[in-house]
């Protein structure tokens, strides 16, 4: 797909949600569902079967990361923008209740994407969502959602794997093929708590990923992971 293509599949994706839709669109790890609107996101747990108490994460960027998280040193942004270059991941800092885009959230959405006032935020998604983020940013909205497939059932790499119930009930969809991390073992992505320095998920290029943070924690005297 040319960037062309690409800018303006993201433009029509986003402007889908800035009408309270629920857009399936392809990332690295899988093909995602993402909405902003109490009414998109309501239907984004119907549709995946997924429990009200289990919160979703945010598709973002290092822009958007710092804009919405509390990050004690800001040597980790430094990490985060090196390892970002060939990898996926998310990673869960403390929530800043301050954040310009955590505001504009309703108070069922926000409910819905933090957890012990904390967040989760993908990071480095792929083409489609990366150029969603940036322009969603400059309209003050976050995007916020899950995986597109039924709970507990992993990642969909390619938008047919997708459950039909699903696709229908999108109110925009786009096929990239297949996703850059198609594994048999439907693993999702990496997930790293720098609120107490833990794994929370392990995932695609989790070895390579940890190593790489004990590594430069150690040589910038920062907390190892647990």
């Amino acid at each position: 797909m040319s960037n062309i293509s690409i800018l303006e599949t993201a433009r029509n994706a986003l402007d889908s949600i800035c009408h309270e839709g629920l857009a399936l669109v392809p990332a690295d790890i899988g093909y995602g569902l993402l909405g902003n609107s109490e009414h998109s996101i309501q239907k984004m747990y119907k549709l995946k079967g997924r429990s009200f108490s289990n919160p979703c994460i945010v598709a973002g960027n290092l822009e958007v990361l710092v804009d919405i998280s509390i990050i004690s040193d800001i040597k980790i942004l430094s990490w985060l923008k090196e390892i970002m270059k060939d990898n996926t991941l998310a990673v869960v800092f403390p929530l800043n209740k301050q954040s310009k885009l955590i505001r504009s959230l309703s108070p069922w959405v926000l409910d819905h994407s933090t957890e012990n006032d904390s967040i989760a935020v993908f990071l480095n998604c792929g083409p489609i969502v990366e150029e969603m983020v940036k322009l969603a940013f400059l309209k003050n909205i976050l995007l916020v959602g899950s995986s597109g497939n039924f709970s507990k059932c992993g990642n969909n790499f390619q938008l047919n794997d997708v459950p039909l119930k699903i696709r229908e009930q999108v109110d925009f969809m786009c096929d990239l093929g297949k996703s850059k991390y198609e594994n048999s073992e439907r693993m999702a992505t990496t997930i790293l708590n720098f609120c107490n320095y833990t794994v929370r998920r392990s995932g695609i290029n989790s070895d390579l990923i940890q190593e790489s943070y004990q590594d430069f924690a150690t040589k910038n005297n920062l907390p190892l992971l647990r």
